[in-house]
């Protein structure tokens, strides 16, 4: 009977890694079949090393990565060894060494034992070069990527769609990639890791403890990860000082409990430097979830590199900080030898045996993971309005990129766990702090990394133009009531500086094209004190006055004016109902106004008439530009999106004096602005924008907007993530995990596989 013949490409099965342990589990379990021929290509390996020989006992055949003349590290000066270090200078690569992930024996392996079926189960970026061997088109490639975040890389799902069957450990994983390409050949079946529960089993208690010189009594929390910045151990360790900080005084489980890391440092450049994060937290108040003597309270495992000994053992986390490296390992005082011969984990090519490993899960009474962003001033557009980021609850409703709204189910705040970076686009010059990871829409619907943005690339901006009528609103309160006669009028009497007005002939405002013309100019050059709202104008703008003053009588108001300096003009209406509606639904003062949110959905003859009042108030008009001025950053892009509901396209700049500027775009969204909004019959010329770096698509409701800069950014503070729920009309909508900025779509999940 013919046999399947399969190559197995990844880290070798001898060895104690995570992808390691997969192939450990499962080529014994094939082999035993006695139905396929199996070979292995394990990277961090020599061919003939003794780990290799006693493990596998010639059950397979058995390819290393590591030329025989290079140390455990692949380290040497032969010139093989030289060569094997070479990095690769495909440009899919990115300059790594792919050949300590099996490229420089793959090919000739596959010559020699001529597989039926190739199998990856690892990272994309370590294995994207077998789809490039010559031997690829007589071979089978069954790839099992780890997917726990989406979308994935647009050029990792190209790889992906070449394979002819792709698996998956995760439902999620399988879910992610079929929502993302129907040209992948996806098994249907999770194939989740499997474990050796002979060794990884519940063990006694107190027999673990004392193996490692513990008080039984102790609770432990307890984590297993590599330092990878993904892992977030410092926001792990700033939660575990907080939960002391709370609750250490009131319950003694929680005054005795310790953190347990079982982890590397160092590890490589992008781990986190926990040690030194604990010691910040012991010496300095002013640092966030700060605690006196947290450095005794988070344990680190060791192992002993002496031979003699090579005992594991828990120390202090905090005593790694600041002691010098040797060979890339930081050394610690062994308890059971009493020799500096201790090291974390994984450090200097020793690691914990998978029986030690259980030990260390058996320590745990709670096992925890943490496993990114956005500055918390970013913008966010919600049902109908826009927040910070920092401001969204769950339960809010966001905007995403389908033209759909969907519920906030997850806030996250982080310390940023990638690189941050500064990223402005043409026809808006406030610059998006964002992780260099998030991933961002372009206009060829692919989402991309901000890292791999260009500035050939276009954002998209989704814009939304539902309608639904707006109804009055009541004037009624608690302390305002309605008279036989109709009028209502205050309980109790109140005076004000300038007079006093206690009846009003109407207890409702009706949002018609004059009382929201009004609104309209509140926004722009209204305030509201206590029990007053005034309209400041310059005293020539005399249509505004009049205006006012008409729209005061309305309600039966008799209103206070008054020059002030500098040619100004002021309109006081004593009236406490209209504070509360002018100061309740747009805001007090200039530079946290806002329109709510009935308003950026009102019919579009509604909008119409707001916009009119506030660039009546705070525009500018002239022959060759349309602007409105605001120093509410909120309130700017609310106008530039309602100017796009009428297909008017602007831009929105920020000066020094951190004033915005929302200017009207030339050629078309000039003469709808002249005709929908101010409603003049003046002829603009329909003539081309000069502006190539923005684009309005009026049909798709899509405002696409090209990628100016990308830099560096020197921001340290705390980053935001949400994420959404994916239903529309209760059943699933595709990909909507995305939420808008102020003039882009982003993603909700990290993105990076």
């Amino acid at each position: 009977m013919y046999k399947k013949r399969i190559l197995f490409l990844g880290e070798a099965s001898h060895l104690s890694t995570g992808f390691s342990t997969y192939y450990r589990e499962l080529l014994p379990r094939l082999v035993a079949t006695g139905k396929f021929d199996i070979a292995e290509i394990g990277s961090y390996s020599r061919q003939h090393e003794p780990g290799v020989i006693d493990f596998i006992q010639g059950r397979w055949k058995f390819y290393g990565t590591m030329p025989s003349c290079c140390n455990a590290h692949g380290q040497c000066n032969h010139p093989e060894g030289m060569a094997f270090r070479q990095p690769s200078h495909h440009p899919r690569d990115k300059g790594q060494n792919i050949n300590q992930f099996g490229a420089g024996v793959f090919d000739a392996a596959v010559a020699d034992f001529k597989p039926d079926i190739v199998v990856l189960i690892r990272d994309n970026w370590m294995d994207t070069w077998v789809l490039r061997s010559s031997f690829r088109p007589w071979t089978k490639i069954l790839w099992m990527p780890t997917v726990d975040a989406e979308p994935q890389q647009e050029e990792w799902v190209q790889d992906y769609e070449q394979a002819d069957m792709i698996l998956s450990y995760s439902d999620y994983g399988i879910n992610a990639l079929k929502r993302q390409s129907p040209l992948m050949r996806v098994f249907p079946t999770a194939m989740r890791p499997g474990v050796d529960i002979d060794v990884f089993k519940p063990g006694n208690h107190n027999d673990v403890r004392s193996k490692f010189m513990l008080n039984p009594d102790i609770p432990i929390v307890g984590t297993v990860a590599r330092n990878q910045s993904r892992k977030l151990y410092p926001d792990l360790i700033d939660a575990f000082a907080h939960m002391k900080n709370l609750f250490a005084d009131q319950d003694e489980a929680v005054r005795k409990a310790v953190l347990l890391i079982h982890s590397s440092w160092p590890d490589n450049q992008f781990s986190y430097d926990y040690p030194r994060h604990i010691t910040r937290l012991h010496l300095y108040p002013w640092m966030p979830y700060a605690r006196k003597g947290i450095k005794d309270d988070v344990l680190q495992t060791l192992i002993c590199h002496n031979p003699d000994c090579g005992k594991i053992s828990l120390g202090h986390a905090q005593m790694l900080y600041g002691k010098p490296v040797e060979g890339g390992v930081i050394r610690q005082y062994c308890k059971f030898c009493n020799k500096m011969t201790a090291t974390c984990p994984t450090s200097g090519g020793r690691s914990f045996t998978r029986e030690q490993l259980a030990d260390v899960y058996n320590l745990m009474d709670l096992y925890v993971q943490c496993s990114i962003c956005v500055h918390p001033d970013t913008i966010v557009k919600t049902r109908g309005e826009s927040k910070k980021i920092s401001d969204i609850k769950i339960g809010d409703d966001v905007w995403t990129h389908l033209g759909e709204y969907q519920s906030v189910t997850k806030i996250m705040t982080n310390k940023p766990n990638a690189p941050v970076v500064s990223l402005k686009v043409w026809g808006d010059n406030t610059p998006l702090v964002v992780t260099a990871n998030h991933p961002v829409l372009t206009k060829d619907g692919s989402w991309k990394p901000v890292s791999e943005l260009t500035t050939n690339d276009w954002l998209v901006y989704k814009f939304d133009t539902s309608e639904k009528d707006v109804p009055p609103t009541s004037l009624l309160s608690d302390d305002v009531i309605l008279h036989d006669d109709g009028k209502i009028a205050h309980l109790t009497p109140r005076y004000y500086r300038r007079g006093k007005t206690l009846n009003l002939n109407k207890s409702e405002f009706e949002w018609n094209a004059e009382n929201t013309y009004m609104a309209g100019l509140y926004v722009a050059e209204g305030s509201s004190g206590r029990s007053a709202v005034t309209f400041d104008s310059h005293e020539d703008e005399l249509d505004i006055h009049e205006r006012t003053r008409r729209f005061a009588k309305s309600f039966g108001i008799t209103p206070y004016e008054e020059k002030r300096a500098e040619h100004g003009y002021r309109i006081i209406l004593s009236c406490l109902p209209f504070v509360r509606l002018f100061k309740g639904h747009f805001g007090e003062r200039a530079k946290v106004k806002s329109i709510p949110s009935f308003l950026m959905t009102a019919p579009l003859y509604t909008q119409a008439s707001l916009l009119r009042g506030m660039f009546d108030g705070d525009g500018h008009y002239a022959f060759n530009l349309d602007r409105y001025y605001t120093s509410s950053p909120v309130l700017a892009y609310q106008v530039r999106d309602l100017l796009l509901r009428f297909g008017i396209a602007s831009s929105i700049i920020k000066n020094r004096r951190d004033q915005f500027y929302v200017t009207v775009k030339e050629g078309l969204s000039r003469v709808l602005f002249s005709k929908k909004i101010r409603m003049v019959d003046k002829d603009i010329p329909d003539k081309p924008p000069r502006d190539i770096f923005i684009s309005l698509d009026r049909e798709n409701n899509i405002f696409y907007l090209r990628v100016k800069s990308i830099s560096n950014s020197d921001y340290a503070g705390p980053v935001y993530n949400i994420e959404v729920e994916n239903k529309k009309g209760g059943s699933s909508s595709p990909d909507a995990h995305s939420y808008m900025l102020s003039s882009f779509a982003v993603h909700n999940c990290e993105g990076d596989g």
